[in-house]
């Protein structure tokens, strides 16, 4: 990839983040929404961690964000009709895809940072994380895995004729398969294995471990490790496709169509 095409792209996605008021909608009132949720759900809980709680609706902002920059930008640019000349500019969808989904997986550090807040002034929450240290590795590696899953999942707009809705649906889906406020033990059996090839399900465990466990055990390192093997599963996946997908639109010419 072009890294000089990604930060160019990076840097034009902070710029519509400013101009759009959706992007201001996203980053404050959906995380609101989830920590009131989430804490409303288990203030009656002795066994919970109300800082894990508060974190996972941090975790779902971060998510949401990842998704409406990688995905919803394939859709604006439809929208505007500029769509089809990306794919003829010498830089490829591609990477323009992925230094907007790195700028959204950034801002997306407003929710977690917007959640704490509301969770400390409004309820009283004593925010205590185990291993501070730990905790900020832990989160690289989420928004590393974010914009790497976000990126494989743009290749479905690239190719839907209802981007919007099907953004809806991957966004919500993810919150009840990864297990972010819940073990994915709650869920069905038949459906975990989907749990176990997603980031966001290992994001969870490891931030979980960092935020709440007094030592660091294997579960964390697996964590880490299946991080590291997903994301750059998804790059390599996500690359194929858009090779594919580019060279498909290029002999049909049907881009438009979709």
């Amino acid at each position: 990839m072009g890294m000089r095409t990604i930060f160019s792209a990076s840097r034009q996605a902070f710029y519509e983040f400013l101009a759009r008021p959706v992007w201001i909608f996203e980053m404050t009132v959906s995380p609101f929404v989830f920590a009131t949720v989430a804490l409303i759900m288990f203030r009656d809980s002795p066994s919970t961690n109300s800082t894990y709680i508060v974190m996972a609706g941090g975790i779902m902002g971060m998510w949401g964000s990842t998704l409406l920059g990688a995905g919803y930008s394939v859709v604006i640019e439809r929208y505007f009709g500029t769509l089809q000349y990306l794919f003829a500019s010498p830089s490829s969808l591609e990477e323009i895809i992925a230094g907007k989904a790195l700028t959204s997986a950034v801002m997306g550090l407003w929710n977690l940072v917007f959640v704490f807040l509301i969770a400390i002034i409004l309820f009283g929450v004593d925010i205590e994380i185990a291993h501070p240290l730990t905790f900020l590795l832990a989160l690289g590696l989420c928004l590393f895995s974010f914009s790497a899953l976000g990126i494989l999942l743009s290749t479905l707009f690239v190719l839907s004729r209802s981007a919007a809705a099907l953004g809806n649906i991957l966004e919500f889906a993810a919150f009840v398969v990864c297990g972010i406020m819940y073990p994915i033990s709650f869920l069905p059996v038949w459906i975990r294995p989907l749990s176990y090839i997603l980031t966001p399900t290992w994001g969870a465990q490891v931030l979980r471990w960092a935020v709440i466990e007094p030592q660091l055990g294997e579960g964390f390192w697996i964590g880490v490790a299946m991080i590291g093997i997903l994301s750059c599963s998804y790059i390599v996946i996500g690359h194929y496709l858009y090779s594919r997908i580019d060279y498909q639109v290029r002999v049909t010419a049907s881009l438009w169509r979709f």
